[in-house]
C-alpha cells in the first residue's frame, strides 16, 4: 500500500465528502477501497511517466506483435 503524506489528509477529508454526497449507501470500507484503488491509478501512472522519461518504452507495432504472438 502507498502512503500519503499527512498533508494529504485534507484532500482525503474532501474526497470523503465528495463520496458521501454522491453515493450517501457506501460503506466506510468502500470509500476507503476507492481512495486506495485512486491512489494505486495514481502511483501508476506517475511510473509510466518515469518509464517514459528513461527511455524504457516498446512501440505500439511491437506490443502488437507480441500480443499476436501471445509473448
Amino acid at each position: 500500500m502507498i502512503s500519503r503524506p499527512n498533508t494529504d489528509l485534507k484532500a482525503f477529508y474532501e474526497f470523503v465528502g465528495s463520496k458521501f454526497e454522491q453515493e450517501p449507501g457506501l460503506t466506510p470500507q468502500e470509500v476507503i477501497a476507492e481512495w486506495l484503488d485512486e491512489e494505486d491509478w495514481i502511483e501508476s501512472l506517475k511510473q509510466s511517466f518515469e518509464d517514459l522519461e528513461a527511455g524504457r518504452t516498446i512501440s505500439a507495432e511491437e506490443v502488437s506483435r507480441r500480443l499476436r504472438e501471445g509473448l
